[in-house]
């Protein structure tokens, strides 16, 4: 079989670059070595949430350089949520199905409800950041004493912020209706193939799976955690793609419909009467085989957090738990576009921000491969490449 692009991964990245590829009429195939969507783009909570991360998980301490990828990973993320309402659209006028995404954009005027962050402590670089944002433009509201009328129950918050661009979408329902969507495209997407190695030349790549090899005129890396562990032309230098341990439990919602963002927990209300309470940030590494499953000392952390917040929490029965993997990078910003291996691309890294990212991933990748645009230079995979080539001068020496 033959394709013009072979993305590897089919993970919420994989499934939208694939997505957007073939609607601009390439032939592309997906090759995933378990079921699609069931990794990260599973164990998220679909937060969009720009303003709130940049605020409180900021990929580098301001700096000269360091700043510059702040800036340019929060215009990205803003591109991005702001391309939710749109992207939602036209999945449902393919498929007939809701992504139930909550943004300001949603299809015919969603019901919408903001985030609210909640420092529960002098949160003086998160607090500062708002504070910079609203004088920037970007809608932030300072909200007093009252919250605790909007929020019945809520306790220990030193400062409040109302920030009603940020949104939430089910990611779960993101990658099926994704799946759906790559099927009325005719994409094939093969599931349980173990990709065992990618050869590139000047005319195209072989992609060898553990189910025959497939010509691809093009191949890009969308494998999350796993994306320097395949064998592939740059597979060392994607190992700087860290695996980051996340935990979410799900109660039953008794809050209402509040989305917070807080110091140390989120609280996400899903339309089945959920309430997601996540996440925890482990240390870098494959934390054991049986990855899906929660711990007791991730589930004290989240509870415990919760429970400080909203006190009431502690009579909610606990309705299920999971764990992930986050693909996070050390600056933690994804890594987008071509290498310097002819015909492979990469589109991974993106920590926390998968969902969020995904529409502006999909469309900077398709003009990468399909038109030659490259992406802006700070998600270059470029920065590991030179770190590789000065380890590498090192040893010589």
């Amino acid at each position: 079989m033959s394709y013009d692009v072979g993305i590897i991964g089919g993970g919420v990245i994989g499934l939208s670059c694939a997505w957007r590829l073939a609607q601009a009429g390439a032939r592309v195939a997906v090759f995933e070595r378990g079921q699609v969507g069931r990794e990260a783009s599973w164990a998220a909570a679909g937060m969009l949430a720009a303003q709130c991360e940049a605020a409180h998980h900021a990929p580098a301490i301001e700096g000269s350089i360091e700043y510059s990828k702040q800036r340019a990973m929060f215009d990205l993320c803003l591109e991005s949520r702001a391309m939710y309402g749109g992207f939602g659209l036209e999945l449902f006028e393919k498929t007939g199905e809701e992504i139930e995404v909550d943004s300001p954009t949603g299809r015919r005027g969603t019901h919408f409800h903001g985030i609210h962050y909640l420092a529960t402590h002098a949160d003086d670089i998160a607090i500062a950041a708002f504070e910079s944002q609203k004088k920037a433009g970007h809608r932030v509201a300072f909200v007093d004493e009252s919250i605790t009328q909007s929020i019945p129950g809520i306790a220990n918050v030193y400062r409040a912020f109302y920030l009603p661009d940020e949104g939430v979408v089910n990611n779960r329902k993101l990658v099926h209706i994704l799946s759906r969507a790559l099927k009325f495209a005719e994409v094939p997407v093969y599931e349980n193939v173990e990709v065992r190695n990618v050869q590139t030349d000047n005319f195209g790549a072989r992609v060898h799976t553990s189910k025959g090899s497939f010509h691809c005129e093009k191949v890009l890396m969308c494998a999350g955690s796993w994306s320097g562990y395949i064998p592939n032309p740059v597979a060392q230098v994607l190992q700087h793609v860290l695996p980051i341990g996340g935990q979410i439990i799900a109660l039953k919602n008794i809050i209402g419909s509040t989305i917070i963002y807080s110091s140390n927990v989120y609280l996400v209300p899903r339309r089945d009467g959920a309430l997601l309470v996540g996440a925890t940030v482990e240390p870098p590494g494959f934390r054991h085989a049986d990855r899906q499953n929660a711990t007791v000392a991730g589930t004290l952390q989240l509870l415990n957090a919760a429970c400080h917040l909203l006190p009431d929490l502690k009579n909610a029965p606990i309705l299920d738990q999971w764990a992930g993997l986050r693909p996070g990078t050390p600056d933690g910003l994804p890594i987008l576009g071509s290498t310097s291996v002819k015909n492979f691309y990469v589109a991974t890294g993106h920590y926390r921000n998968g969902i969020l990212l995904a529409p502006v991933t999909a469309k900077l990748m398709t003009d990468c491969i399909l038109n030659n645009i490259e992406p802006p230079r700070a998600f270059s995979i470029e920065r590991f490449e030179n770190v590789e080539k000065e380890h590498e001068r090192i040893v010589a020496n």
